[in-house]
């Protein structure tokens, strides 16, 4: 996906140059003690023989508790929004001023602020005098130049078993970031309760931006790059994450848990690292070497970067499962070619030459090679494997609404084999959450076979899955939840106005405009009822058709539905993203599918060519308003977010720049305006694959003259957020983890 308007990049830069002056503030020999969470990130920005330059001699970690008294500086690197890390760093600070008779410095840099929590820990512990506090405001991380995370990985947990908002808050702070930098969001779109509380706190915080003294001649006007924000609520679309990644860098992380851009992989799979390019041996006492200890037959383990500059990686990530195999195929002929030939067909000094400079670029993409076919071997040998096969289809036969007898068998089957409990949990979680809950005898069945296999204490982790809603009986899940009265004026809920769309009925807002979930009274629209039955859960039954969720003609070769990613299911966060960005291309399949009712299943390759011969206004009053607001309204859980941001009252620059930029104003053409996709509670890289194919199918459509339900015309990219990447293990194993002890 190419770059969008908001460089990622800088996020990294700011980053390195704050922690860089942070290091600068402490002079003098250091010792540099780390939470293992953010190891990934300070990897990622500044180099050992980098820290080195400022005076770090040697790097413990935080969970280790093994720091010693060799220097007279002490840093932590820490998260300050739970008290868990504050209790820790005070101990050790006792722990190193009774070990030691000389006198220490201790700061400590909050990961990404300082909060009132950890300086009471201190206080309490009588440590607060003897530590600096300092920030590092690291909001934003960046993984490629379309995706950017906030590196919050317990936020799955935190937000849906501890109901704890303070992912959300956190979330709130990041984007405010941006729109400090870029402008507003012109427009909030979004599905969920979680959503609609972090649109609601984005507004609460411009408001108290603005009641800033030091802002008032400042005033923030909509962004001219950034047309708008959606937030997907990861509670609205549980079974995504659940179900098994079928893309290559999806596998990867099914496999060995990418984190950070890095995986650790054993020698016996990759082989060891060159001597040669061995880096030296590390003097911490961190107990970060990947070297077994003395005497132990365990395998080395190597460290793999999976950098987006990589050729071949970029190209392998978002391979389906069944070309990965021939992709690594061609890249090797490729490369045996061009090797072999070059001297060859490069007779001139100076065409050799030229031959020469490539060389290193021809044996760094030998060595790519040599890596991803090894660890595509590895990966491809485990789904060949006849368990896997199996839980495969029965995720797919779950997912389709079919066939679910053979759930049951398979769930014994994987029991009594003593799999990994995650792998139990997953399927069970996925049935119950597609089906509106388990049979009650089967819910039954199934914990107590759990509770025999694995240990009574994981009763704890069944209720904790029941509490989120994951692995429920379908006695106790009803079908509707909350009943919310459309038109009611509520927030300053809208009218439709035909012609114009959703109109604002409180002319008092100063900050933003807030929309009515309400289409155009239609016989065809489902929500021409003056009630809304907001269900409790996603209805994943009654969105299988209308969202067109299982694709059954997929060209793998040349993927032109989402549902590639997953193997027939479009996941359907995704394709709620669909509903507001490819309003005719939906339009088009849902066309397409009635005219193939009587063949064997629908495809989606005709939808794309006959997205270009439906007019755009018809996608965008009809089918987009129809789909968004109607069906995933009324079928999916949680609130619909749908806010227009304008100029504060009294700012009559702002007001003349914002009608320039909705008549099309302000520029010399169209240009590319960037779509913020902001994923609450994490994401799967097969989901990132989904965005990413949308992103180029809309630079194509561009390129094309195609609209794809955008007025304005001009191109659009698309910026991925999340508080975290996420998988099925994920999901799973916070319940997992609520069986054990755990200091908040």
């Amino acid at each position: 996906m190419p770059p969008t308007s908001i460089e990622t990049s800088k996020f990294s830069e700011t980053a390195r140059s704050e922690l860089s002056t942070l290091f600068e503030n402490v002079p003098g020999k250091k010792n540099l003690v780390l939470q293992k969470d953010l190891v990934g990130p300070v990897e990622a920005l500044v180099k050992f023989s980098t820290l080195q330059e400022y005076g770090v001699d040697r790097i413990f970690f935080l969970e280790n508790d093994n720091v010693d008294s060799s220097q007279q500086n002490v840093i932590f690197i820490a998260g300050g929004e739970k008290g868990k890390q504050a209790h820790s760093i005070a101990a050790q600070v006792k722990r190193v001023q009774q070990a030691s008779s000389s006198q220490h410095d201790f700061t400590v840099f909050w990961v990404p602020r300082r909060t009132l929590v950890c300086e009471r820990v201190f206080e309490e512990a009588g440590v607060l005098g003897d530590i600096t506090s300092l920030e590092w405001p690291l909001w934003l991380q960046p993984l490629d130049t379309d995706l950017l995370t906030l590196g919050l990985d317990n936020s799955f947990a935190e937000l849906y078993l501890d109901q704890d908002p303070t992912s959300i808050f956190l979330s709130a702070k990041a984007l405010t970031l941006i729109q400090d930098q870029h402008g507003l969001f012109p427009r909030m779109l979004g599905k969920g309760d979680n959503a609609k509380r972090l649109a609601d706190l984005l507004i609460r915080m411009r408001s108290e931006s603005a009641a800033d003294p030091s802002r008032r001649n400042k005033p923030l006007l909509p962004s001219a790059t950034i047309d708008s924000l959606i937030i997907i609520d990861r509670a609205i679309d549980p079974a995504t994450p659940l179900l098994t990644q079928l893309t290559y860098e999806g596998l990867l992380d099914e496999t060995f848990h990418i984190s950070n851009c890095q995986i650790e992989v054993s020698t016996s799979i990759i082989g060891a690292l060159p001597s040669a390019n061995t880096p030296p041996t590390n003097t911490s006492a961190s107990g970060s070497s990947s070297q077994p200890p003395t005497g132990s037959t365990a395998p080395l383990r190597r460290r793999v970067v999976l950098t987006p500059t990589d050729t071949l990686y970029s190209t392998l990530r978002t391979t389906p499962i069944s070309l990965i195999g021939p992709t690594l195929n061609r890249t090797a002929r490729r490369l045996q070619t061009d090797f072999s030939l070059g001297p060859q067909n490069n007779k001139t000094v100076s065409e050799l030459r030229d031959f020469v400079t490539k060389l290193p670029g021809y044996q760094a993409e030998q060595q790519s090679l040599k890596i991803h076919t090894s660890l595509a071997e590895h990966v491809l040998s485990q789904t060949r494997q006849e368990l896997w096969t199996k839980s495969l289809e029965v995720q797919q036969n779950v997912i389709a609404g079919t066939d679910p007898s053979s759930l049951n068998e398979l769930i014994e089957e994987l029991i009594a084999r003593d799999v990994p409990l995650t792998d139990v949990l997953r399927l069970l979680c996925l049935a119950s959450v597609v089906n509106n809950g388990l049979r009650s005898r089967d819910f039954d069945s199934f914990k107590r076979l759990v509770a025999q296999a694995y240990g009574y204490q994981h009763i704890v982790t069944l209720s904790a899955l029941e509490r989120m809603g994951l692995l429920v009986p379908s006695s106790s899940r009803s079908i509707g939840g909350v009943t919310s009265t459309l038109g009611a004026s509520v927030g300053g809920l809208s009218s439709y106005v035909p012609g114009l769309g959703l109109i604002s009925n409180n002319n008092n807002s100063n900050t933003n405009t807030n929309k009515s979930i309400s289409p155009a009274p239609s016989a065809r629209t489902p929500l021409a009822d003056p009630k809304l039955v907001v269900p409790d859960a996603t209805l994943y039954n009654s969105l299988r058709k209308p969202l067109h969720l299982i694709i059954d003609d997929i060209d793998d070769s040349h993927p032109s539905d989402i549902a590639y990613t997953y193997s027939g299911y479009a996941p359907l966060s995704v394709r709620i993203v669909q509903t507001i960005l490819q309003k005719q291309y939906l339009a088009a399949l849902t066309a397409n599918a009635s005219n193939t009712a009587r063949t064997k299943g629908s495809s989606s390759a005709p939808a794309v060519a006959a997205a270009a011969r439906i007019p755009s206004d018809i996608a965008q009053e009809g089918w987009g308003k129809e789909l968004f607001e109607g069906v995933v309204g009324r079928y999916v859980k949680g609130a619909v977010v749908d806010i227009v941001q304008s100029p504060l009252e009294g700012d009559k620059a702002g007001h003349v720049r914002n009608n320039l930029m909705s008549h099309g104003g302000g520029g010399s053409g169209a240009k590319a305006k960037t779509t913020v996709i902001f994923f609450l509670g994490g994401v799967t890289y097969a989901e990132v694959a989904a965005v990413r194919l949308i992103a180029q199918q809309l630079a194509q459509g561009a390129e094309e003259g195609l609209t794809s339900g955008d007025p304005s015309g001009g191109a659009k990219q698309l910026l991925i957020i999340t508080t975290s990447m996420l998988r099925g293990d994920t999901v799973v194993s916070a319940a997992i983890n609520a069986s054990e002890p755990r200091r908040i």
